[in-house]
């Protein structure tokens, strides 16, 4: 049984029936007792990190999920909660996914470009077509985010405490690593919406079993991970960022991938097959 933990601050519906259409049996949950004893565990999120982990711990979840041996998978803001420390909301920052955007962007029934702000080309026919098959288009590349600069966002150092003296919040601690504000520019704006391409940086990692070398994601969020040793893909808006993170059983996309079509599904399944 997947646990599918509910933090108060997720958009649980669409990562349900993602789990569900690949044959799961799934159970939503904030009890610590049914975290604990799951097979797996999936913590997704939107909203901001401050808030996230003040309902997980309200909900006792902290030390419950800090100390699972099955496999973890965070998403999106989960993901970023699975880090040592977050520079967001610590000092009045904005939101993982945009808050308000999320709203639109991250909730059932369906997402598309064209919602989450991306406002060129015929985004709406793209959907389904990018949904279907994983990849987009050709004539569409122009609403996909691509590399633009190889400067790296500042400093990974952590802080301790609930909100650290460098601004950093305190996060769950399980994968090593800051999550960061990226950089906006005019060709990058933040947050980042849209679909960008997958680099693999550790292709033989279970989790990225079948997946494309080029394959693009859907992401919705401000801040990110400067990518390091547990990085396991990248991807690019402005600067790299982590895409994917592991850890032993620890494990993060910070994109949607019950947004991201077969390719994200695959994901789901690599996970559910763990």
């Amino acid at each position: 049984m997947i646990a599918l933990v509910d933090s108060g601050v997720a958009n649980l519906t669409s990562v349900r029936l993602a789990l569900l259409r690949l044959g799961a049996e799934v159970t939503v949950t904030a009890d610590p007792d049914i975290v604990r004893g799951a097979s797996h565990v999936v913590l997704p999120g939107v909203g901001s990190a401050g808030p996230a982990m003040a309902k997980l711990r309200e909900r006792g979840l902290i030390e419950v999920l800090q100390g699972l041996t099955q496999p973890l998978l965070g998403i999106c803001l989960g993901m970023q909660l699975l880090f040592e420390d977050s520079e967001e909301g610590a000092a009045g920052g904005g939101a993982t996914c945009g808050a308000g955007v999320c709203a639109a962007a991250c909730s059932p029934p369906s997402v598309t470009p064209a919602k989450a702000g991306v406002q060129r080309g015929n985004s709406l026919a793209f959907e389904k077509e990018a949904l279907d098959s994983g990849f987009p288009r050709k004539g569409t590349e122009e609403i996909f985010h691509e590399p633009s600069s190889r400067r790296k966002p500042g400093s990974r150092e952590t802080d301790g405490g609930a909100v650290g003296n460098r601004g950093t919040r305190t996060c769950l601690g399980l994968i090593p690593g800051r999550v960061e504000l990226l950089p906006a520019a005019p060709e990058t704006p933040v947050p980042h919406m849209g679909w960008s391409r997958l680099t693999l940086e550790r292709p033989d990692h279970p989790l990225l079993h079948a997946i494309p070398a080029d394959g693009y994601v859907y992401f919705v969020h401000s801040y990110a991970v400067v990518p390091g040793p547990f990085t396991l893909a990248t991807a690019h808006h402005g600067v790299p960022f982590t895409a994917i993170a592991g850890r032993d059983n620890v494990m993060g996309c910070q994109f949607h991938p019950e947004r991201s079509g077969p390719l994200g599904a695959q994901v789901l399944r690599n996970f559910v097959g763990m």
